[in-house]
């Protein structure tokens, strides 16, 4: 047999299979979501089919968090004292975490092992056990916190606090703020990739 016609061939029908199947396999798709607190809804949209769908997750939502595997996501209510579980294989809600006040923002640790949320009304922040969906410490920090951001490595939380003027720096093993930063009217707030610098805007 000449091998060199037989790879010629398989080369030949290799290139045909790929040009029917369009040259390459489908993309994944990827889902974005979006808190509408009007509509009390989490919207998700999925790319690039253009799917829309919405999931009621109680009044008034502001933040969603999502599990760095894209299992679950957690949505906060300025209108209850509930925080929404929602199963994003399912599309739909799953279960409430009652955290004690109203909630703001979400954010996730790097390990998807927790979800801390800031209580707007409580002056401070929920953590919530995601592999349980229950409540595991609450955290005080400065009056009014808005927005929570993870360092790279997880060990330490940042929690901006606007009306009081303060970014509380929480241990994340201790549950507990270690140290306080000064700053104007903080509100969102993110890290350096090397998590060497924070940076916060400043309402005032």
């Amino acid at each position: 047999m000449d091998w060199k016609w037989f790879w010629i061939a398989l080369a030949a029908l290799w290139g045909v299979t790929w040009w029917i199947g369009g040259g390459a396999p489908p993309a994944a798709e990827e889902t974005i979501l979006f808190a509408q607190g009007g509509a009390h809804t989490v919207a998700l949209w999925t790319a690039p089919s253009g799917a829309l769908d919405a999931v009621d997750a109680g009044p008034i939502i502001h933040g969603v968090g999502v599990l760095p595997d894209g299992s679950k996501a957690y949505a906060s209510s300025l209108g209850s004292n509930d925080v929404a579980v929602i199963d994003l294989n399912q599309k739909a809600r799953v279960a409430s975490v009652a955290v004690g006040g109203t909630s703001h923002h979400i954010a996730v640790s790097p390990d998807g092992r927790w979800a801390y949320v800031t209580l707007g009304s409580a002056a401070a922040v929920a953590v919530i056990d995601t592999e349980t969906d229950t409540l595991r410490a609450t955290i005080p920090v400065g009056e009014g916190p808005t927005y929570a951001a993870f360092a790279p490595d997880g060990r330490m939380a940042y929690v901006t606090s606007k009306a009081a003027n303060l970014v509380s720096v929480i241990d994340t093993d201790a549950l507990r703020v270690v140290n306080e930063i000064t700053v104007d009217g903080p509100d969102h707030l993110a890290l350096s990739a090397d998590g060497k610098s924070l940076y916060v805007t400043s309402g005032g």
